[in-house]
């Protein structure tokens, strides 16, 4: 867990941010399902993009 190998998004996720609220902790498998999460949701609307242009 290496800061220099992240690259910064304007984005909360809202289970990320609920789990801080609670407990002030995120587990490991909390934030994986977020990057996973947002990373398909970013490929679909690339993918949504890709299909309206051509």
């Amino acid at each position: 867990k290496n800061i220099n190998h992240l690259e910064f998004f304007d984005y909360v996720s809202p289970e990320v941010q609920n789990s801080i609220s609670e407990t002030g902790r995120v587990t490991n498998g909390k934030l994986r399902f977020a990057v996973s999460k947002f990373v398909n949701e970013q490929i679909t609307d690339f993918e949504k993009g890709e299909q309206l242009d051509g």
